[in-house]
């Protein structure tokens, strides 16, 4: 993966300024794996996407990483700091499909952007849910029969998602919290890439004052202040600012 340009930051988060959060991330795949098949980064499977993210990330602003999560009791918000590498969970090295259960023996995929995407608009959690798991399940037999993916009893189907959770797990990082304040106790998930995307807001406006500062100084385009390196544009703000 190549590393984001100034270029592609500001561009990127313009247009992603109205975006679909699963847009936003296959985009940055895009922009980072400029030889690769757009439709083999949907393809992806969510945990080695976000690992990618999380790579990317770590590319863009180093390894660590400072989170604000508020306590859903009282508010109160609990600072974390992380590595990128404390976040990485290594995924089994090969597919264990099918699962088999109760009898019942179901061949699987794991879920991609591309299903995610197709289950966007659905605001019940648990249609969702059992949705993606039809869309992920390719084949079920029982007693080696086949049998109909809508056949397959709800035991059954707790059990394939715990299998996903285990084949993917990168897909779904979360870290039990104590509020300090409170003492309220919960778990909470971390979403590598709306916590990058943030990041990314915040940088594409940092450049734009940085470009509308040194363009009115030295009367330079932008994409001539875009492509000097930060520490060039951060000496000419110090000049500027110098007087």
């Amino acid at each position: 993966m190549r590393q984001l340009s100034a270029h592609d930051i500001v561009r990127i988060c313009e247009w992603g300024r109205d975006k679909h959060a699963l847009d936003r991330a296959l985009v940055l795949l895009r922009a980072a794996s400029p030889g690769v098949d757009p439709a083999a980064l949907a393809r992806l499977s969510i945990g080695r996407r976000d690992a990618l993210l999380l790579e990317l990330r770590a590319q863009a602003f180093g390894q660590k990483l400072e989170v604000l999560v508020p306590c859903p009791k009282c508010r109160e918000r609990l600072e974390l700091e992380f590595t990128a590498d404390e976040l990485r969970v290594p995924a089994p090295e090969t597919p264990r499909s099918p699962l088999e259960v109760q009898g019942y023996a179901l061949d699987y995929r794991l879920p991609d952007s591309l299903d995610l995407a197709a289950l966007a608009h659905l605001k019940d959690a648990r249609e969702a849910r059992a949705r993606l798991l039809q869309r992920c399940m390719s084949e079920a037999r029982f007693q080696g029969a086949p049998v109909p993916l809508s056949a397959v009893p709800g035991s059954v189907l707790e059990a394939l998602t715990a299998r996903l959770a285990e084949d993917d797990p990168q897909a779904d990082i979360t870290f039990r919290l104590d509020c300090p304040g409170c003492g309220h106790s919960w778990r909470a998930a971390f979403d590598i890439l709306s916590f990058f995307w943030t990041e990314l807001e915040a940088y594409a406006r940092q450049l734009q004052r940085e470009v509308h500062e040194i363009a009115r100084s030295y009367g330079w385009t932008e994409s001539i202040i875009l492509s000097l390196s930060a520490p060039a544009r951060r000496r000419y703000m110090e000049l500027i600012s110098s007087g």
